[in-house]
């Protein structure tokens, strides 16, 4: 992912406000869904960036 932000001003962060966040499935698979979310992002992502609310 590393290598898809270089030279972006890229920032990738997370902001739970839930006090208790709970995910029930196989761990592999979901953090393979995750990355690869983030790693389309970080791809496709175009300069300038706007933050969402």
């Amino acid at each position: 992912m590393k290598v898809h932000t270089e030279g972006k001003d890229v920032d990738i962060g997370i902001d739970i406000q839930i006090k208790s966040s709970l995910l029930y499935g196989d761990r592999n698979w979901l953090t393979y869904v995750f990355l690869n979310i983030l790693d389309n992002a970080s791809k496709f992502t175009q300069d300038p960036v706007e933050k969402l609310p």
